[in-house]
Parts: structure tokens; sequence; C-alpha cells
């Protein structure tokens, strides 16, 4: 989705720039949508999300500029990155009173404060959780990892809905639906909606599933009754024998599935997986599902007396990914962004490229790497800017870190618990450094930092840590008090 009058190539301007006048009609714009129905309609979507991922690197320098990505990302239906923005907005840009600070980072602006990331953050955190800007309530449609259950309450709706909504493992366990007036209730979740019940106190009321949108059904509403839904389908097979819709698996990647006997018990010794094509999809006795090649493949568990059948669909990367080959498996790199996503295998040692492809590696993402106990080393080359949140976290065998010294930035927990790293050294480039980088670090004995002080400092950066020795040059800034 072209930005500026010229086509300019998003490594050669600026993907920090605060404004993002091309993506209106993602956001505060209803021009396109993730659930458009026609091929040229996702094209047009998913343009619109291509040009929202080479935006989302760096450092922001506005916070209203960071509210707008976070609003940006939730209507895009990319959660995590939703979240990120949010924790960006709230560590970075907010004061203790809640207010918002345009420039905080900037001497002349330290203090001043500005009302549009106070109503951006809101409404972006709202759309994360429910929206209803194409006339259809789209229930969770960007919750993230971390809000896989929570609770709502009052929620208004354009149309005039109040919604109460509660949900556990990212699936709905009721939804309350008030209208303000009588009208048809349309409501949209994507991760199935065959069981749904809606129920008026004791009455059971009529719903129809849409035969033109997906995951949509729809239901007469009086003005000031209260609708109960409940059934929603949650995306595994878990708890009672619950049927699992088709399922998308990138290839190579694997996914554990649950299924439990009439006594509850979860995958246990009484229950056998077995695959229609092992060549696409195979499983083994726990459950766990490797996707070897494209193409689809039914999964079946069966105990004496019952059987589920679910139906996994593995698939390519998308367009602007690809695998890059490592040590023991490959990473998954996202050209749009410039960034290092995920993983596929169990790597040992890896070295990140300068560039994939002809094109520039800039970050490591969220959660990239975040539980691979396999890796031993990691090797940075110049041209990485940002680890980001839990980027190696939990990876208990990393020994060796290597980091450029084009990074700038080492966000939150990004190597939590590497609890066999021993030494590391932080080049001067690195501005910050965010709470509990290396926490629970519990071999960590040595740490050089080769400059100044990083000028955002987070608390407890080294955590429970059996830290040693901090080490800097004679005559650096910065270290004022025990990191």
């Amino acid at each position: 989705m072209q930005e500026w009058f010229n086509d300019i190539d998003a490594s050669v301007g600026n993907p920090t720039y605060s404004h993002l006048s091309n993506l209106w009609g993602l956001f505060p714009g209803v021009e396109t949508t993730a659930y458009d129905n026609t091929e040229e309609e996702q094209e047009i979507f998913n343009a619109y999300k291509s040009a929202l991922k080479r935006r989302m690197s760096g450092s922001i320098t506005n916070g209203w500029a960071v509210a707008w990505r976070q609003a940006l990302s939730a209507r895009a239906a990319m959660g995590d990155e939703s979240l990120r923005m949010f924790k960006t907005l709230i560590r970075d840009f907010t004061a203790p009173n809640m207010l918002d600070l345009i420039m905080p980072q900037h001497s002349s602006f330290k203090n001043v404060y500005q009302l549009d990331a106070n109503l951006g953050g809101a409404a972006a955190t709202a759309e994360m959780i429910l929206q209803s800007h194409d006339g259809d309530i789209t229930l969770l449609p960007a919750v993230p990892d971390l809000w896989k259950s929570g609770e709502v309450k009052g929620m208004m709706t354009r149309g005039g809905m109040s919604v109460d909504m509660k949900w556990d493992n990212s699936t709905p366990t009721y939804v309350n639906i008030t209208p303000n007036h009588t009208t048809t209730a349309s409501i949209r979740y994507m991760r199935g909606i065959d069981n749904v019940k809606v129920m008026c106190g004791d009455e059971e009321i009529a719903h129809s599933v849409s035969s033109e949108k997906e995951n949509v059904f729809t239901f007469e509403a009086e003005e000031g009754k209260t609708y109960t839904i409940t059934g929603f389908t949650p995306d595994n097979i878990t708890g009672e024998w619950i049927t699992e819709t088709d399922s998308n698996l990138t290839l190579y990647k694997t996914k554990q599935l649950h299924v439990a006997n009439e006594n509850g018990d979860i995958n246990n010794s009484d229950i056998t997986f077995t695959s229609s094509n092992s060549a696409v999809a195979s499983v083994d006795e726990n459950g766990v599902v490797t996707a070897n090649s494209i193409g689809k493949a039914a999964i079946t568990a069966k105990t004496s007396s019952n059987s589920l059948t679910c139906t996994i669909n593995v698939v390519d990367l998308p367009e602007d990914q690809v695998f890059y080959d490592v040590e023991g498996g490959k990473i998954i790199f996202d050209k749009s962004s410039g960034a290092v996503i995920d993983y596929v295998g169990s790597p040992t040692e890896i070295v990140i490229p300068s560039r994939i492809e002809d094109i520039k590696v800039v970050k490591i993402g969220e959660n990239a790497f975040k539980g691979m106990t396999s890796l031993k080393s990691v090797v940075f080359k110049k041209g990485v800017v940002s680890i980001g949140d839990s980027a190696f976290e939990g990876c208990t065998s990393l020994e060796s870190i290597e980091i450029p010294t084009s990074l700038t930035d080492i966000y939150e927990k990004a190597f939590s618990g590497c609890s066999a790293l021993k030494e590391v050294a932080i080049p001067a480039s690195v501005i910050c450094i965010e709470s509990g980088a290396f926490e629970n670090t519990s071999s960590l004995e040595n740490v050089v930092f080769n400059g100044n002080a990083p000028s955002i400092l987070g608390t407890s950066i080294f955590g429970e840590s059996s830290l040693v020795t901090v080490n800097f040059y004679t005559g650096a800034e910065g270290f004022t008090a025990p990191v």
C-alpha cells in the first residue's frame, strides 16, 4: 500500500516515521477489514497489513504514533504486535498519573501532556477485545497469548449494544448482549460457531449462520433484553470430545492436540492417534502433529469406545515470509518487517545474517525463539537493531551470544531464564535495556558495557542472576546505581 507520491522502499525511507496516512483505510477508516470475503478484497487487506509490518520496527518517538500502531495492529488481527505497542505506550509514554507524554525522551517535550494517546490507546485496547466497525460484532479479534483469559463488562458497540464477556483459553465462555434498540444482532467468532446457543432468560432464541460471511451468525434482539451466548468452539480438541474444525499448520511446524476420554483424562494410555497421510502430517503417540508437506491429513484419536477426527491443513508460509536454514533447523524471516519471527526444528547454533534474500534483517521478533531449549549459541551480524520481548526467554541451553554494534534496543525479558549464559558484552550502540532482560540467568557472572549506560534502563534487568561483576570503561556516564 504505497505511502509516498513516489514509490520509496521502506528500507530507504524511515520506518519509525510517526504518520501512517496510507493506512487510514484500516484504522480509523473502514475501507478494508480482515474479514473481507472476495479475493480482491483480501488482496487489498494484505497490502495494508504488509505496509503496516514495514512500519512496526525501530524506536517510535511519539505517544500518539504508538497508539495508532496499536489500533492498526488490532484491526489487522495481529494481537501480539498490538500488545507490544500497548506495553510500549504504557512503559515509555505514560506519566505516573496515566496521562500521555508526547515525547518524554526529548528534553524540550519531557513533561508535555498530549491527549491523543490517552484516547487512542484506550480505543486500540477496546479494538483488541471487540470490534464492530464493519456491521458485525467480532469477539476477541486480536487478543494476544498473554491475555488468554479475561473478562469485560459494559463495552459498547457501534449500533448501541452493551457487551459483557468472559473468556478462557482465548475462547468465550459466555457473552451477554443487551441492545438499546430492537435490531438484528450479527456476531462473528473466527474460531468456531457450530455449537453456539443463544438464550434470553429461559428461552432459547433461534439464530442463523450466515451463508455469505465466515463464522458469522445472526439473531433478532429486542430493546433492553439481555441475550446470553454460549457454546463457542475452542481452537483445539480438548476437554470432552469437542471436534476441531479444519486447522491450518505451517509447513515443518508442530502442534499439540488434546483429547479427553470419557473420564476426562487427557491423552492417557487408552487413547491412540493415527494420521490418514503421514507424508503430509504425522502424529506421535502423545498427539503431537508434525507438518511434513503441503496438503491435508485427517488425524484420528481413538479409545475402545469412541473416536474423534480433525483435519490438519498443511500450508506454506505467507508470501512475505521465507525459511532460512540454520544448524539443526530453520528460522522464519518476515520480509515485510525485516524481522526473524519464529523457528522450526531444534536449532543448536544460529547465525543471524545481515540480509536474507537481499533484505535487511533489522530485528528479532517478540517470542521468536522462546522456550527453544536446544539452542546453544547465537550470533547477530551487524544490522539487527532490536531484540523483542521474550525473544530468547527460556532458552536454558544458551551459552553464548554475540551482539552487534548496530543493536539499540533489548526489550523486556529478551534473555530471561537463559540459565546457561555466563557472559554478555553490551555494545556502546545499545540505548535501551528493558526490565528483566537478563533476569533468572543463574550462571551469569560477567557483563561488560562497552559505552555509556543505556539512556533507558529498566528495573531489575539482571533479576535473580548470580551476577558477580559489571564492567564499564573509566569515564563512562550513567552508571549511578546498581543495575
